[in-house]
């Protein structure tokens, strides 16, 4: 992120980016405050695309990871299935906080760029 882009940086827009970290906690504690931080500095850095290709990318390694962590079983129906899985479990919670901030970072851009889309109401 350049400082022209900092500069640029409004309040609301802030506003913005910090409720996005702050549904990072929502959706993945700890581990996702840090995910949401960071994939907001990348997406202002290199655009939303970016990390919503890194939010697929968690989602097929969450693919594999549930099918290589743990060996499959008829005795592993219900919570089992996921408590035996807790890798697969973090990388589907990090891809779910990527995909949020790309969808997030992305409407805020789109605001940005068109602010006086403001539907007025009609008379």
């Amino acid at each position: 992120m350049n400082v022209t882009a900092v500069r640029r940086l409004s309040p609301a827009r802030a506003g913005g980016l910090t409720a996005i970290v702050t549904a990072g906690w929502f959706v993945g504690g700890p581990i996702g405050v840090v995910a949401a931080a960071l994939a907001v500095a990348v997406a202002l850095w290199r655009g939303p695309r970016v990390v919503a290709g890194l939010a697929f990318v968690a989602l097929l390694a969450t693919a594999v990871l549930t099918v290589v962590e743990a060996p499959t079983g008829p005795d592993q129906r219900g919570v089992e299935f996921v408590t035996g899985r807790p890798l697969a479990a973090e990388t589907g919670r990090i891809a779910g906080v990527l995909a949020l901030v790309s969808i997030g970072v992305a409407i805020a851009r789109e605001r940005a760029a068109n602010p006086c889309d403001e539907r007025e109401p009609s008379g």
